[in-house]
């Protein structure tokens, strides 16, 4: 069970620092779908992704 939430707890700083080292991609509908999943992987939902 510890493992599990260390790994959960990886997943979501990697995502994290993905989000905020990348900008929104716009252009590409499946790069635009890629990044919207990892930003839900980062925990930024609504007002934290300003």
């Amino acid at each position: 069970m510890e493992q599990l939430i260390d790994i959960w707890t990886m997943i979501i700083s990697v995502a994290s620092a993905i989000c905020m080292f990348t900008k929104t991609p716009k252009d590409n509908a499946i790069i635009h779908q890629i990044y919207r999943f990892i930003e839900l992987l980062a925990l930024n939902i609504y007002k934290s992704k300003e």
